[in-house]
């Protein structure tokens, strides 16, 4: 399922194996869930702690949630932008950053910027929900890159990622000023290629914004 593809470069000829995914074949439901199993994990107690942070832009807020992540009794935090002169409920958008975020130490120091960034979807009523998904900002680790590789310490990665994508959707069900009917995905750059995993494993979203 792969061809070479020859480069020039210079006077040295080299040959790159390409992936052909528009030929690959699906692998069958029973084997997908088996890949989706991986990122289920027990129904506990959210543990839900919350305040709203003295950033505010006009009428916009930001809300600061911590729950327990699905891992290692690791904690989950993450962040609401909503403005509250729109009636209730909202229309939930869940985010997923691009890979700056890996490399970059703090998100609350970018945050002002971002409420002007996200202002024009608050003030159509959405919430964007923005978790500190692992290896990112303040929950840096070993990872340095988003580029995929065979390690086992990309594959947990990337079952980490989805744990807390999902996890951070259990928290959306808990707040009574959200609707959920009406939860959407916006993944930026890394965000919009891990799209393509994390859509897969939770069907509660309605829409996405890759």
């Amino acid at each position: 399922q792969s061809e070479y593809k020859s480069n020039q470069n210079a006077n040295d000829q080299y040959f790159v194996k390409v992936r052909d995914f528009l030929n690959e074949e699906n692998v069958s439901e029973d084997v997908f869930e088996i890949f989706k199993s991986q990122f289920d994990y027990s129904e506990k107690s959210l543990n839900v702690n919350e305040e709203t942070l003295d950033f505010q832009f006009s009428s916009l807020v930001v809300d600061k949630f911590t729950i327990d992540a699905a891992y290692n009794n690791e904690k989950l935090p993450g962040y609401v932008f909503y403005d509250k002169s729109i009636n209730k409920p909202y229309k939930p958008i869940i985010y997923f950053p691009g890979s700056g975020s890996i490399n970059t130490d703090s998100f609350e120091a970018g945050i002002e910027n971002r409420l002007k960034q996200y202002s024009y979807l608050l003030s159509e009523g959405y919430a964007l929900i923005h978790p500190i998904y692992k290896s990112t900002f303040e929950r840096r680790d070993n990872i340095r890159s988003d580029y995929p590789d065979e390690s086992d310490e990309y594959k947990n990665a990337v079952i980490r990622w989805g744990k807390d994508y999902k996890k951070a959707i259990d928290y959306i069900e808990t707040r009574k000023d959200m609707d959920i009917s009406k939860l959407s995905y916006y993944g930026v750059s890394w965000g919009g290629s891990i799209a393509n995993i994390l859509l897969a494993i939770d069907n509660r979203v309605k829409n996405a914004v890759l």
